[in-house]
């Protein structure tokens, strides 16, 4: 399997497409890439492991942090649960809290939009007592296979593990489980992650899912940006290529000015001998045993050298306009926050005096980006409490709340909106839209026609119309009472 370090910074040489690359060591690139201290050192080091040359770079333009914080700050609804059947509402809050889904959704979303993928595989313990959510690294789900609808049919897991005997010493092991639609397996072996089933030797555990009181594989897959690939796309992948050219261009550019500390003047001489021939550059620190300080003047925070007769100091700098490739360089991070609109919600705080309706269409593109991947992160998290639910009816843990058969897990999360109005503004929001209907009311729109339109209900409508019945007689029978 190509090396996927080939891919980056070698200037020219030949790289593999993405494609190519095994899954899990194409997330250490992206897990680097997000995490960005040392990104090029890790590469270089990869390259040298092949015996290919890179021009250093820096990480110093690169925006997959901010990018990715986007999305845990902004992934997930909330935890408003909409159903018709109002008893599995608490049952997946009970396998929420057994979970501890209110930490882990956030690295759900870390791992999600870094990577673009999310696995969540749905355990019970060996005792029975719980039923939960268990978020799966997906570098180490090697394989999977799916349905027409996207549901997995067989998938594997390879889990490095370290065991320690009791005399100290450590082994380690590799715990592959293998799922698919009629058995549960799992072997323990000292061979390398993805070695075929074929050779692992004997299985350790192997049962039937029916056992488990199941017909379907508890896991649950969801690419953040399904391109029809087996495995989804991240957040930033699409812009790899530029953002390892903005690098480029702002390490170059701090080469250029600070010269890696180095030497940044030249002695040069501008005399001749008798003969005409140039004579070779004079030597500073030459007196006084060699120190240099004997040629040099302190004035103020500045030292001056003291040069000998015809001889100058020339500047090694190029002669470049640093205003204009910083001018090239922010041009170039404008594209590629055409690429990545997410970067726009971190340029609000310098806003001050901005609504939210002004907020969600100037962060229109990301928004939609957003939603996109909400709603795929949702639908395999409704998935995963489905099966949740299914597995601890199974066991005994959530009673009378139906069958998934019948329907009576459908359910689905209150919709919340990707970047939320104030009070004022939803309120005011809502004022216009009421005056919109009710100005409706002087083109002879009929008032219970209109108070439909409003959302309420027949039964609404009926019971309003008895109370006002009962007050309108009520008033009337207090008028009576006092002409009399």
């Amino acid at each position: 399997m190509a090396n996927p370090l080939r891919r980056l910074l070698t200037f020219g040489a030949p790289a593999p497409a993405w494609e190519e690359v095994a899954a899990d060591s194409f997330y250490k690139v992206l897990w680097s890439y997000y995490h960005a201290n040392d990104l090029y050192a890790n590469v270089q080091r990869g390259l040298d492991d092949l015996g290919l040359a890179n021009n250093a770079s820096l990480c110093l333009r690169n925006p997959a942090f901010r990018v990715v914080e986007f999305y845990v700050a902004k992934l997930w609804s909330g935890d408003g649960i909409e159903s018709e059947n109002e008893a599995i509402i608490e049952p997946i809050k009970q396998v929420w809290r057994w979970s501890n889904w209110g930490a882990k959704k956030r690295l759900a979303a870390r791992q999600f939009a870094c990577l673009g993928d999310m696995f969540l595989k749905v355990a019970v313990r060996n005792d029975k007592s719980r039923v939960y959510l268990q978020l799966l690294d997906p570098s180490l789900v090697t394989d999977f296979k799916t349905d027409e609808r996207g549901f997995l049919t067989e998938c594997r897991i390879d889990t490095p593990q370290t065991v320690v005997d009791n005399n100290g010493k450590s082994t380690s092991t590799t715990h592959t489980e293998l799922w698919d639609k009629e058995r549960y397996r799992l072997w323990v072996h000292t061979k390398d992650t993805g070695t075929p089933i074929s050779r692992l030797g004997p299985v350790k555990d192997d049962r039937a899912l029916s056992d488990f009181g199941i017909d379907f594989v508890p896991i649950v897959h969801a690419r953040f940006r399904d391109v029809g690939n087996d495995r989804g796309q991240g957040c930033f992948t699409h812009a790899l290529d530029k953002i390892d050219e903005a690098n480029r261009m702002a390490t170059r550019m701090h080469q250029l000015l600070f010269r890696y500390n180095s030497a940044t003047w030249a002695l040069e001489a501008n005399g001749a001998d008798a003969s005409g021939r140039p004579l070779p550059a004079p030597t500073l620190g030459a007196s006084a045993g060699g120190n240099v300080s004997a040629n040099t003047l302190a004035m103020g925070d500045d030292m001056v050298f003291r040069l000998p007769g015809n001889a100058r100091l020339m500047a090694l700098e190029s002669k470049i306009d640093f205003g204009a490739s910083l001018s090239i360089l922010q041009d170039h991070m404008m594209e590629i926050e055409k690429d990545l609109p997410e970067l726009a919600y971190y340029q609000l705080r310098q806003m001050t005096d901005i609504s939210g309706r002004a907020i969600q269409l100037l962060l229109s593109d990301a928004i939609d980006r957003a939603t996109e991947a909400r709603e795929n992160a949702e639908m395999a998290l409704i998935r995963a409490q489905q099966m949740a639910l299914t597995i601890g009816t199974n066991v005994g843990l959530f009673k009378n709340i139906g069958t998934y058969e019948k329907g009576d897990f459908e359910h689905a999360f209150e919709v919340k909106d990707i970047i939320q109005l104030s009070k004022e503004e939803q309120a005011a929001a809502e004022k216009a839209e009421v005056d919109a209907k009710v100005s409706k009311l002087g083109l002879g729109i009929p008032e219970s026609q209109l108070q439909k339109e409003l959302g309420y209900s027949e039964n609404d409508l009926i019971e309003w119309e008895v109370e006002k019945q009962a007050v309108d007689e009520a008033r009337q029978a207090a008028f009576d009472a006092g002409q009399e």
